[in-house]
């Protein structure tokens, strides 16, 4: 067994990677050369004052675990210096939490751009669709999710009735009565095709008459065929928010000035 390996010597070794972690957390990294001066014949490049890791004898893996050691909490850390965790262990645990940390960092910024472009280009109300109209505004699009049941079959109707001169209707609905709204909806708007929404995840609604468990949504889309689109669509594992959905309908509306 090697000396490091004893128990006296682990926890100094341990200590000391800590403290080399908040030392290289507080200095500056060296940003490399700044152009060149010339000493005599010889060109050199200008550094910065801050010496490299390599100037200071350490690996960049060194560091790396220096740094990871030393951002972990008093209670982690007393842990790994009384060895009732490996620093292995924590490492790892670290590096995990870090990515997971980055990842959720990132999928933020990303859900931040989407509301931002969707605000840009739509107008999102709760409404009855005969509230809509009676507002004056005429939309370039309807995408709507009403509700599914059996009992809530006349709005599929009345929704066609009102968006008989809108160029394009997307209306998401279930399965149970897909025929029913298909006959309701087809009397009055002009059927262009049906559209898979994935719902992947663990969280699948059950049919229990039918013995399904359903992990898409159809959504029909109704209108004038002015673009070419793909017909599958996802959504995130276990993204269903059901805030929006109810006897109202949610209507999403391209600006393009016409009012």
């Amino acid at each position: 067994m090697s000396v490091l390996r004893t128990t006296p010597f682990r926890k100094i070794e341990i200590s000391a990677g800590i403290k080399l972690g908040e030392f290289l957390k507080e200095i500056q990294k060296n940003k490399g050369a700044k152009g060149s001066v010339v000493t005599g014949n010889t060109r050199e490049p200008v550094k910065d004052a801050t010496p490299t890791l390599d100037e200071i004898g350490v690996s960049k893996k060194l560091s790396s675990e220096a740094q990871i050691l030393a951002s972990l909490s008093e209670e982690e850390k007393t842990k790994v210096i009384k060895q009732k965790k490996s620093k292995r262990a924590a490492l790892k645990e670290a590096a995990k939490k870090r990515r997971a940390a980055l990842e959720a960092q990132a999928q933020k910024r990303i859900s931040e751009e989407k509301k931002k472009s969707l605000r840009n280009v739509c107008d999102i109300r709760c409404c009855s669709i005969e509230d809509l109209f009676k507002s004056g505004i005429k939309p370039d699009a309807v995408i709507t999710d009403p509700p599914y049941s059996k009992k809530y079959l006349p709005l599929y109707e009345s929704l066609a009735i009102h968006c008989k001169n809108i160029p394009l209707v997307a209306v998401m609905c279930g399965q149970s009565y897909l025929p029913d709204v298909i006959h309701l909806m087809c009397k009055h708007l002009n059927y262009r095709w049906m559209l898979a929404y994935l719902t992947p995840g663990g969280q699948s609604v059950q049919q229990w008459p039918c013995k399904i468990n359903t992990f898409w949504k159809p959504v029909l889309l109704f209108g004038e065929a002015k673009q070419w689109i793909g017909d599958v669509c996802e959504s995130a594992v276990n993204d269903n928010d059901k805030r929006f959905q109810s006897t109202e309908v949610l209507i999403l509306r391209r600006y393009s000035g016409r009012e």
